[in-house]
């Protein structure tokens, strides 16, 4: 018989190729995994760099106020005026440390309540930011009388013999970055260049010393003309991988890093399948099939680009590797405090408010439940029978909560990964709709989206544009307080996205702080006009209790058809809405040409 030792002469060379294969597989795997790594280090430090500038933009409004005041005080910093707009600044959020003003040739700064600083105001280097017309500084690091950690942005302004400067609190203004992970243990740090020391780190108290990775080869490479790259160092018994990108416009240097340990990890499969291929080659294949299959699968979830796509894809991932009778998920609004649900239009529905509930998801965020001792939203979501509940953080913030349901308990390893996968891209998925797309007081979109939805739509039939302006705003300000003001606009978000659900809405974008703008399909324009009159009857109608009492407001409405271009468009919309106003406000008027306009009011 030939076939025993035609196996015998083959087994170790099949064994040996069979070995080789399983490496070069996970050699293959390994480079995927790094290149993958590096996209995402890209993407996360644009990410970062975003988020700081919008800190940072923020704040040059908050210059001219106080300027205003300076001049009308004849640049006393003490006067009562600038006192109170530099309390209300500092108070309503905790980015700011300090408001200071500095006299030119003055060796010494002042805080609004003239109080000197311990700050040499000549031993700090000064870098310029890029704005569209005034002269804005951002200084390097240094610590304020507190012993914080602060960066400062000063205008300069030649009108005033002087300089407003604006500290940043390092600990709360980079803390938006947390979420911005690697893997299981990348993540983005930031770095002066200048100087090397840490402008943030998920460390707070690595904030101020002097990095590591960017002091060790970074800043050698960027000397050499390098803006932007990889380097590879070797830190407390890690070999580390860090990708940098230079912001030459706030002198800092953005580095995300992780460890080659994460990388190699999704390599190790196939290196313990070639020790044991002989007696686990069978259980190699699976784990194989499953391994690829669920990376398959998560990276898809990894490109979601909406959160209706990351529904409709978490589903057919938990009924891909799960025997269950349903799969629910709900996100978590931590603003409004509210679970809603998704429909297959994407629309959110709002559906219960329960902090305890909150409470508990923090304490768990992962377990198994018998129908007995089911949660309200379980409830609400009428789970019948036992379930798995899976809360989706980033950090300590709720993003969303899924219900698997299944009969009995499984193995948590996959549980744990879609999980934590799953949180990671929401987490992610939220922030990036949040700068690109979303108005974070309403939760609807924004100006920008607003803009590149009617651009798309240009040249269809039987779409509307729709300008909203809430009447009368300031004086609710006035009357009732700001909080007030923004229950007022959020409940104006709320009938809105009521009265024009998706698919018909195509866009519900908040266009200024009172005005609102509504991109929608209607048969006709009489049928566009009553449905924007049964939204001003509802709102006319609304009451919001404040101390007691009943707070009523209208709206006024300026509607027309989409014209050859957005800005014609635009133009057109506000025209009409400024004629509602003209004509006694809390009404609709229409323009659909330049030479007619009809008119709908109370």
């Amino acid at each position: 018989m030939e076939l025993p030792k035609t196996l015998i002469r083959l087994l170790r060379p099949y064994l040996i190729a069979l070995t080789c294969t399983m490496i070069y597989l996970a050699y293959h795997q390994f480079k995927q995994s790094e290149e993958a790594v590096y996209q995402q280090s890209q993407s996360h430090i644009i990410t970062a760099s975003s988020l700081i500038h919008a800190q940072i933009e923020a704040v040059y409004s908050k210059f001219y106020l106080l300027e205003k005041s300076l001049l009308a005080a004849h640049l006393d910093p003490s006067n009562a005026d600038s006192q109170t707009i530099a309390q209300h600044i500092l108070s309503h959020s905790n980015n700011y440390s300090n408001i200071l003003f500095w006299r030119k040739n003055s060796p010494t700064l002042l805080d609004m309540s003239g109080k000197q600083q311990a700050i040499n105001p000549y031993k700090l280097y000064w870098h310029p930011l890029k704005t569209v017309r005034d002269k804005f500084e951002i200084s390097s690091l240094y610590q304020n009388n507190k012993n914080r950690w602060v960066f400062a942005v000063r205008h300069i302004n030649p009108n005033i013999d002087g300089q407003l400067w604006i500290e940043f609190d390092l600990l709360f203004t980079t803390q938006y970055l947390k979420g911005l992970k690697i893997l299981d243990k990348g993540y983005v740090f930031v770095v002066e260049k200048s100087t090397g020391k840490l402008v943030f780190h998920p460390d707070p108290h690595r904030i101020g010393t002097l990095s590591i990775s960017f002091n060790s080869g970074i800043a050698q490479q960027i000397a050499t003309g390098h803006l932007f790259g990889k380097y590879e160092y070797y830190y407390r018994d890690n070999f580390k991988l860090a990708v940098f990108n230079t912001d030459s416009d706030l002198d800092w240097v953005f580095i995300s890093g992780t460890d080659r340990a994460d990388i190699l990890s999704s390599s190790d499969q196939f290196s313990l399948t070639a020790v044991v291929i002989a007696s686990l080659l069978g259980l190699a294949i699976i784990i194989n099939y499953l391994s690829y299959r669920l990376s398959d699968q998560l990276a898809q979830l990894g490109q979601c680009r909406s959160l209706l796509d990351f529904k409709q894809q978490l589903k057919i991932l938990l009924n891909r590797f799960y025997f269950n009778s349903g799969v629910q998920f709900c996100l978590y609004d931590p603003i409004n405090q509210m679970f809603s649900t998704l429909d297959y239009h994407g629309n959110k529905k709002p559906l219960l408010q329960n902090d305890d509930l909150v409470a508990q998801l923090s304490a768990n965020a992962l377990s198994f439940h018998h129908q007995h001792d089911a949660d309200p939203l379980a409830v609400k979501l009428q789970i019948n029978g036992n379930h798995y509940r899976m809360a989706l953080f980033d950090g300590e913030r709720l993003n969303g909560v899924i219900y698997l349901r299944k009969r009995f308990p499984t193995q948590r390893a996959v549980i744990n990964i879609v999980q934590n996968y799953a949180q990671t891209t929401l987490a992610n998925l939220l922030l990036h709709e949040q700068l690109r797309h979303q108005d974070p007081m309403t939760q609807l979109e924004n100006k920008a989206s607003l803009a590149n939805t009617v651009q798309r739509e240009l040249g269809k039939e039987a779409l509307y544009l729709a300008m909203i302006n809430i009447d009368n705003f300031q004086r609710i300000n006035d009357s009732f307080g700001h909080p007030v003001g923004d229950m007022v606009i959020r409940k104006t978000a709320q009938m809105i996205r009521d009265a024009f659900p998706k698919p018909n809405g195509l866009c519900l974008a908040r266009y200024g702080s009172e005005e609102f703008a509504v991109l929608f399909q209607s048969s006709d324009a009489h049928e566009a006009q009553t449905q924007l009159n049964e939204l001003k009857h509802a709102i006319s109608n609304t009451r919001l209790l404040e101390a007691g009492l009943p707070v009523g407001y209208s709206i006024s409405v300026g509607l027309t058809q989409l014209a050859p271009s957005y800005h014609e468009t635009i133009e057109n919309a506000e025209r009409a809405l400024q004629r509602a106003k003209n004509l006694g406000k809390n009404r609709v008027v229409t323009h659909f040409s330049e030479s007619s306009a009809k008119t709908s009011c109370a």
